[in-house]
């Protein structure tokens, strides 16, 4: 069985959640098998080996960033909601399938010496990681690209992160 059908034998899909219309894939039990979780963190980290530092974007891609940030053995860095954060700080809003919303990063958390690979569960419409993609460039940085485990294709998350690479572990239609 690939990785891509061992990571779809763990995701739930849940109807009208949080909204109406909305089809939440649910990655929760994912995080439950830590064989999956391992070989999923291995494997975002093997795609993008010139990256120096790991962009997890809050909240879901917190976990995975982590475990991405670990097996690459590169710097953690938090792309996190207004007010979770000290300091001077980046703020750039952008809109979700389901509303609006801003991530904000410590200005002092990424440099021009670094190549960032931003990572997070789910690409659906692309909002979030456009958003993660101009704090890294407001911080000087470069984008080595976005790691996702799963890629919404109907929603056309790809085509409006593009030309970035983009590495998802299983692509579905919605």
């Amino acid at each position: 069985m690939t990785l891509s059908d061992r990571l779809a034998n763990r995701i739930s899909t849940v109807p009208d959640f949080p909204l109406p219309g909305i089809a939440f894939q649910d990655l929760s039990p994912v995080y439950t098998d830590p064989d999956l979780f391992e070989e999923l963190a291995r494997t975002l980290a093997d795609a993008f080996p010139t990256a120096t530092h790991i962009l997890a974007v809050e909240a879901r891609g917190f976990a995975l960033g982590a475990a991405v940030a670990l097996a690459a053995r590169k710097p953690l860095v938090f792309a996190r909601k207004p007010g979770k954060l000290p300091g001077e700080i980046h703020t750039v809003g952008y809109g979700l399938e389901y509303g609006t919303d801003e991530l904000t990063i410590q200005q002092k958390a990424l440099g021009a010496h670094a190549h960032v690979v931003v990572i997070d569960d789910v690409l659906a419409t692309g909002g979030t990681l456009i958003a993660a993609a101009e704090l890294v460039k407001r911080s000087g940085a470069r984008l080595a690209g976005f790691g996702v485990l799963v890629e919404l294709i109907e929603l056309g998350g790809r085509e409006k992160l593009a030309p970035a690479e983009v590495f998802s572990v299983r692509a579905v239609k919605n």
